[in-house]
């Protein structure tokens, strides 16, 4: 299933990048989703701090291509992989119906967790520990 990595502009299957030589946590956002836009930044700072443990890949849907990049740029999430699937099929072959959500995959590709509403770094952190 191809999604844009927003940093290269290029396509990406989003198979190729579960399973992981580490934990994988996806979170799903939207470039006009408020919980989203409260959550981005700490979503980012959370990717940073705990790069070695987890892979924290964004996957935005539900909006412009235009404002994709605009939101990554406002909430400074180069700290992390961000993707962009525009039709939503990774969102719907993954079952998230909207945005915000988290799943947290373990290394060998099987789903550890997985949560709706606001990112919560203490559970994401619980997964990983699960995960590994």
């Amino acid at each position: 299933m191809p999604v844009e990595d927003l940093a290269t502009g290029r396509q990406v299957e989003l198979a190729r990048l579960v399973p992981a030589p580490r934990p994988v946590a996806i979170w799903f956002w939207g470039p006009g989703c408020s919980i989203c836009q409260d959550d981005a930044a700490g979503v980012a700072r959370f990717a940073a701090r705990e790069r070695s443990r987890v892979e924290v890949i964004g996957l935005g849907s539900n909006g412009s291509p235009e404002s994709a990049p605009r939101f990554v740029r406002e909430h400074d999430m180069r700290n992390m992989r961000v993707l962009w699937d525009q039709e939503s099929r990774a969102w719907n072959r993954l079952g998230v119906p909207a945005e915000p959500a988290t799943i947290v995959f373990d290394s060998s590709g099987r789903e550890v967790d997985r949560w709706f509403g606001p990112f919560d770094e203490a559970r994401a952190l619980r997964a990983v520990a699960q995960a590994t």
